[in-house]
């Protein structure tokens, strides 16, 4: 997960610099990618490489020695440790497992990991991610488009999802279906009314229609 590059990142540079950079936390470095990436066009980003070019700025503003050979060590780190393992809830493939068999899948992200990535990629026939469109969940424009490539109405479409903004309240104001992930039971600070709240991934089988 990019959680765990930038830890890596952090644990490096602190470890050999030492205190001059503790500034650059994991929370400091992800904020400092993110910038550079809101900076781009989301339908022509290509984000190693805009992820090369902020660890390159960032070595330079921290006035260190060959700062672009640097950077590219630092995202050399970021990508190994990001791309290690990825960690599912209980359930998961299962879940998909059984669903795969019985209805078209899409995968709908705001982030930039792709199904093969995460070693998902038998059980989704449609990805969908920043670049695609240009626009992000929760924009209508998003759900219309995973209903027209998984060939079905939207109406009839359901989007589980843990973000009660994007995920559920964007399938609902695109005219579909949405089921809240809630593992942690927070709270709805929402105006949005999700179909279901799950707090395991199998459960999503229980309310199919």
């Amino acid at each position: 997960m990019a959680q765990r590059g930038t830890v890596a990142v952090s644990t490096m540079l602190q470890q050999t610099f030492g205190r001059d950079l503790n500034y650059m936390t994991p929370r400091y470095l992800k904020d400092h990618q993110y910038k550079h990436i809101h900076q781009q066009d989301p339908r022509n980003i290509n984000y190693t490489e805009t992820r090369r070019t902020a660890f390159r700025d960032l070595m330079r503003k921290a006035k260190l020695p060959n700062p672009d050979v640097l950077g590219d060590e630092l995202l050399e780190i970021y990508l190994a440790a990001r791309d290690e393992r990825y960690e599912f809830y209980d359930g998961v493939h299962e879940t998909l497992e059984y669903l795969a068999r019985r209805y078209p899948l899409a995968w709908i992200t705001n982030g930039h990991t792709t199904p093969e990535r995460a070693g998902l990629q038998d059980y989704f026939s449609v990805t969908i991610m920043p670049h695609t469109l240009g626009v992000r969940k929760p924009h209508q424009r998003v759900f219309e488009y995973a209903a027209k490539k998984l060939h079905g109405r939207l109406e009839n479409m359901l989007h589980v999802g843990d973000n009660m903004f994007t995920d559920v309240g964007g399938i609902i104001e695109a005219g579909g279906t949405g089921i809240w992930f809630n593992p942690h039971g927070r709270r709805n600070r929402t105006q949005y009314m999700p179909y279901a709240e799950i707090e395991v991934m199998p459960e999503v089988m229980m309310h199919l229609i």
